[in-house]
Protein backbone atom coordinates (compact mmCIF):
# COMPACT_ATOMS: atom_id res chain seq x y z
CA UNK A 1 0.00 0.00 0.00
CA UNK A 2 0.93 4.05 -0.74
CA UNK A 3 2.32 5.13 2.22
CA UNK A 4 1.50 8.71 3.07
CA UNK A 5 3.69 11.21 3.99
CA UNK A 6 3.28 12.97 7.48
CA UNK A 7 2.06 16.48 7.43
CA UNK A 8 4.54 17.86 9.91
CA UNK A 9 3.97 21.45 11.80
CA UNK A 10 6.04 23.38 9.82
CA UNK A 11 4.62 22.33 6.58
CA UNK A 12 1.40 23.62 7.92
CA UNK A 13 2.59 26.95 8.85
CA UNK A 14 4.19 27.38 5.80
CA UNK A 15 1.10 26.65 3.64
CA UNK A 16 -0.32 30.39 5.24
CA UNK A 17 -3.30 31.47 6.50
CA UNK A 18 -5.99 33.92 5.39
CA UNK A 19 -8.13 36.22 6.51
CA UNK A 20 -11.10 39.07 5.15
CA UNK A 21 -11.30 42.76 7.22
CA UNK A 22 -10.76 46.07 6.90
CA UNK A 23 -7.80 47.71 6.19
CA UNK A 24 -7.50 50.49 9.35
CA UNK A 25 -3.22 51.54 8.37
CA UNK A 26 -0.85 50.84 6.08
CA UNK A 27 2.77 52.17 7.10
CA UNK A 28 5.15 51.35 4.38
CA UNK A 29 8.30 52.65 6.45
CA UNK A 30 7.89 49.77 9.36
CA UNK A 31 6.33 47.25 6.51
CA UNK A 32 3.44 46.90 8.90
CA UNK A 33 -0.51 46.97 7.73
CA UNK A 34 -3.35 46.71 10.21
CA UNK A 35 -6.59 45.00 9.27
CA UNK A 36 -9.79 44.81 11.23
CA UNK A 37 -11.96 41.22 11.44
CA UNK A 38 -14.03 39.64 13.55
CA UNK A 39 -13.36 37.43 15.86
CA UNK A 40 -16.15 35.46 17.55
CA UNK A 41 -18.52 38.04 15.99
CA UNK A 42 -16.21 41.35 18.45
CA UNK A 43 -14.13 43.68 16.04
CA UNK A 44 -10.44 42.79 16.43
CA UNK A 45 -7.23 44.58 14.85
CA UNK A 46 -4.59 43.01 13.78
CA UNK A 47 -1.13 44.72 12.79
CA UNK A 48 1.06 42.36 10.59
CA UNK A 49 4.62 42.50 9.23
CA UNK A 50 4.88 42.76 5.40
CA UNK A 51 7.13 40.56 3.46
CA UNK A 52 9.28 42.59 0.43
CA UNK A 53 7.41 40.84 -1.71
CA UNK A 54 4.18 42.06 -0.91
CA UNK A 55 5.44 45.49 -0.57
CA UNK A 56 4.32 46.89 -3.93
CA UNK A 57 0.32 46.04 -3.14
CA UNK A 58 0.58 48.34 -0.36
CA UNK A 59 0.66 51.40 -2.50
CA UNK A 60 -2.90 50.44 -4.34
CA UNK A 61 -4.92 49.83 -0.90
CA UNK A 62 -6.19 52.57 1.32
CA UNK A 63 -7.53 52.31 5.05
CA UNK A 64 -11.54 51.36 4.95
CA UNK A 65 -10.71 48.83 1.87
CA UNK A 66 -12.08 45.64 2.14
CA UNK A 67 -9.08 43.33 1.77
CA UNK A 68 -7.88 39.37 1.78
CA UNK A 69 -4.74 38.82 3.21
CA UNK A 70 -2.30 35.77 3.05
CA UNK A 71 0.10 35.07 6.01
CA UNK A 72 2.33 33.11 8.06
CA UNK A 73 3.32 32.62 11.78
CA UNK A 74 6.98 32.99 12.52
CA UNK A 75 6.65 32.47 16.58
CA UNK A 76 4.95 35.38 17.36
CA UNK A 77 4.83 37.38 14.34
CA UNK A 78 2.50 37.30 11.18
CA UNK A 79 3.84 38.02 8.20
CA UNK A 80 1.90 39.10 4.92
CA UNK A 81 2.40 37.05 1.72
CA UNK A 82 -0.30 38.75 -0.02
CA UNK A 83 -3.04 41.47 0.47
CA UNK A 84 -5.57 42.01 -1.98
CA UNK A 85 -9.22 44.38 -2.30
CA UNK A 86 -11.83 41.93 -1.85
Amino acid sequence: PAVTPAVTQDAVKVAGKSLAGELVSVDQAAKTVTVKHMVDSKPMQLTMNVEDSAIATLAQLKPGDQVKVTYVEMGEKRIVKSIVKG
